[in-house]
């Protein structure tokens, strides 16, 4: 997806969507793959979502 920009604020502006954007959508992945995996690992679903979102922070606070 191609953003035309016209300054410096619109520009923050369109990263900052898509970075929540990209957020959003591995957070849902990766809580959807604890979910799926929990079983097969021998873990709770409720300590799998934590790994999952610690593994999130990891990646997504560079």
């Amino acid at each position: 997806m191609f953003v035309k920009v016209r300054d410096t604020d619109q520009l923050v502006a369109a990263f900052t969507e898509q970075y929540n954007a990209l957020n959003l959508g591995a957070a849902a992945v990766s809580t959807a793959l604890a979910q799926l995996c929990a079983d097969s690992a021998g873990i709770s679903e409720v300590e799998a979502l934590d790994r999952a979102q610690a593994l999130m922070h990891v990646g997504f606070d560079v």
